[in-house]
Parts: structure tokens; sequence; C-alpha cells
């Protein structure tokens, strides 16, 4: 007689109690699980009362508990079969107080963790981290949408307003990623309720791998903002948690499309929060190829947060829609200061603007001393000022002749007269007359 027909002859019998335990707490059916003979389990299973199956028992051979030897074989099918009786303990543990899913998970078997959760079963699960939580893991590792689905909702874990992408992708899910970008296809620009794409919601959190995975799908829009008007690469950049490779992400970020030069409802650009969250590495990578957040520092007069850009690299000579430079844009904001600190960081004086205009000659059209001072103390280029265009600067008559004098440090100064001095008295002057208009 065969060993299927010996258990049919057994299990037919209703004078053997399959119940009945050795001295060790296991039962016939214990031992069935425990060498993964699927035809006994089946056989024994409606006759055994999974409440007396002991998982915590030692066997006196191999010295594990059941369970420790039913995860040690790794039989997915097994735990199907344990979890569908509804008598069964789904929270049996071993000696180190680890239940069927928590071993699981400490080994990784994914096979157990999915079948277990697929089969509908409730589990207690009191992790405060959602990466430990088997749930996470089973659904990191699920190749079906529905089952996801429904697992997310049944623990309450996909937040009113997010898709399931966006879920993914803030979580760092890269198996899950990939499966619903290729195999289900959605489509990796649609928004959540607040107006942010997955690839918005990897780029804040860090996850790499998973703006790996966006920007080589061609349906990806690197660009897209959410209701605040907020890029992916402004969200990477604002954000304070510590990355391993937050300038690896910014500068994935940039070589594939993303613009840097997007200002938000704000007013505010990539490298303008990186500025404000006080990230250095982000601010030398974005500051080669950031065009406008100058401007705004210059406007705001914010010299520290120039002077930052400066260490970075940042082309101070940059020029706007308008022609204009920073140093251009200093002038008409009235920012003095900034005007001094552009001039030491080594501004170029005689940039025009695309209504052909200089600093200096701005500086004079805005009739103001201040910056015509520290213009011509930098060497600012007067040869194609004419004399009216000095007289109205300084509201002077047409008679005025204008003269230009040099100190002994280099400085030079604008002075008017209607007579012009003789040699003898400019050879007595402490500044010398280099030019008359």
């Amino acid at each position: 007689m065969g060993h299927d027909e010996i258990v049919e002859s057994l299990a037919s019998r209703n004078d053997i109690d399959l119940n009945m335990a050795n001295c060790y707490g296991w039962t016939p059916l214990s031992y069935a699980i425990s060498r993964g003979h699927i035809h006994t389990i089946k056989r024994f299973l409606p006759k055994s009362n999974m409440r007396n199956l002991r998982f915590d028992s030692l066997n006196d051979s191999t010295k594990q508990t059941l369970l420790e030897t039913v995860l040690e074989r790794k039989d997915a099918y097994v735990i199907e079969l344990l979890v569908l009786k509804d008598d069964i303990n789904l929270v049996p543990k071993d000696r180190k107080d680890h239940d069927i899913l928590r071993r699981a998970m400490i080994q990784k078997d994914m096979d157990i963790i999915r079948s277990f959760f697929s089969l509908g079963k409730e589990h207690n699960w009191n992790s405060n981290d959602i990466y430990e939580k088997p749930i996470t893991i089973s659904i990191m590792n699920t190749n079906n949408r529905d089952i996801i689905e429904q697992l997310l909702a049944r623990h309450d874990m996909l937040p009113l307003g997010q898709n399931l992408l966006s879920w993914a992708a803030k979580n760092g899910y890269n198996a899950l990623i990939r499966f619903l970008l290729i195999k289900e296809g959605l489509n990796p620009n649609k928004n959540s309720d607040n107006g942010r794409t997955a690839l918005s919601q990897a780029s804040e959190n860090g996850h790499e791998m998973a703006v790996r995975i966006f920007l080589m799908d061609k349906r990806t829009n690197p660009n897209s903002k959410d209701d605040d008007g907020r890029t992916p690469i402004s969200h990477a950049a604002k954000n304070e948690m510590e990355w391993e490779n937050e300038e690896e992400e910014e500068l994935i970020l940039t070589r594939d499309g993303a613009n840097p030069n997007l200002e938000d409802k704000d007013g505010q650009t990539a490298l303008y929060r990186a500025i404000e969250a006080g990230h250095d590495a982000i601010i030398t990578l974005l500051a080669p190829v950031d065009t406008i957040t100058i401007f705004i520092l210059v406007q705001e007069g914010n010299r520290e947060a120039i002077k930052s850009l400066v260490h970075a690299k940042y082309n101070i000579d940059e020029q706007n829609g308008e022609g204009h430079t920073p140093l251009h844009a200093a002038i008409l904001s009235r920012q003095l200061e900034i005007t001094k600190d552009l001039l030491s960081y080594g501004a170029r004086i005689d940039l025009r603007d695309s209504g052909n205009m200089t600093p200096l000659r701005l500086a004079m059209r805005e009739k103001d001393e201040r910056f015509i001072r520290e213009l011509l103390k930098h060497k600012a280029n007067m040869n194609e000022t004419m004399a009216k265009e000095w007289r109205a600067t300084y509201g002077k008559e047409d008679e005025d002749i204008v003269l230009f004098s040099e100190t002994e440090n280099g400085e030079i100064y604008v002075d008017f007269v209607t007579v012009l001095p003789t040699a003898n008295e400019i050879s007595e002057q402490p500044s010398g007359v280099i030019r008359s208009l």
C-alpha cells in the first residue's frame, strides 16, 4: 500500500482521533505540515481542530517549532491551505514571539506575505513605520492592480484625493511604479487633488530611482506644476530631508528637460527654494543653469543669497528678456549696496540692454548720483555720453560745462562750470581734469 493510500485509509476512519498530540504537542497534521505533504494536509484539515494546532511546539528531532519549519520551507501554498481554515489562529508565535507575517517579513518571503493578504484575512500589525508593515511589502511586490487597490482601501493607506501612482511615488515603491506605468499604462502626468504629479511626489521625497523610472517614460512632463505652481525640481530643491544622492537627483532632473527657471505662484524658482532651505549642494548644482533667480534676489536686496550664488559660480552678467544684467536691475531697484557688491564681484560694467543702455546711462536716466559715483569709481565708460545728458541728470543749464576730475586714488567726479579753468588752476587742484564736455 502506498503512502497516499495509507493516508486515505486513516482519514476515512472515524475511530482515529487526528487531533491527538504526542508529548511534544504535535499532531499528525503537524507532521504533514512540517514535511509539506500537500495531499495529507488536504485530507487531514477537514477533521482537524485548528485551534489545537500548536505552532509553537518544538519538534522532537528538528528542535524547531511548526511555524519555523513551515516558513523555512517557504511553502506559500501550505500557508494558504492553513489560512483558509476559519478556525486557525492567525497569529501563532515562534520562540522569538514572531507570528507568521513577522517571520515572513523578516525572511522576505514575498509569496507567503502576498498570499496571506490576498485571501482577505485581517491581521493586527502595530508597527508605526509604514515600511515595516507586511501589507506594505505585499503591495510593493504585487502585480495585480485590483488587489493593490483593495489592500490599500482595506487598510486605509491611500489618502483621500491621492491616486495610486502618486502614492507609490511618494513612498518610493519602484516595482509598483514600473508595473503601473508599463503594464497598466497609467498616465504619469495625472494629478492628485492638490495638482501634484507622481514625479513631483518622488522628487520631494528623495526617491532617486523612482525619479529615473518616471523620466525614462517619454510621456512624463518634468515641468508639471501643482496648484501652487511648483515643479518637481522645485519640490526636490526645497526638501530638507537628508538624501544619499540629493545632488544626483537634481542633476537627473535638469538633464532630462526640467526647467529650473520656472517660477511658482510666489515668484520663487527651484534655486530660490534651495537657498531658503540652505542646501549648499543644490545651490552649487542649480546655479550654473539658472538665469532668473539672481534678478529676484537683487530686487529683494538679498546680499547674502547673491553672495552664495557668486560662490556657486553663478553668471552675474546674465541678461533677462529686456537685456538687463543684475547690475542694471540693481540700479532700477535702487539697491546701492547690491550694486557695490556686484561691482566688487567683477560684474561687467558696460554691458548694454536691449535699449542700448549701459548701467551708467541707466543711472543717468534715473538721475541717481549715488549710482553714478559708484559706476564712475569703477571706470564706467563715459565716451558715448553727451553733455546734454549730464546736464539733464544734474539739472544744469545749457551753458554749463561738464568737467570730469580724477583723484589720486582713481575716483572720478563730475562738476559743472561756466568757464573752463586755466592750466594753473588745474595744476593747483588735488584732482586733475581728465575730460570736459
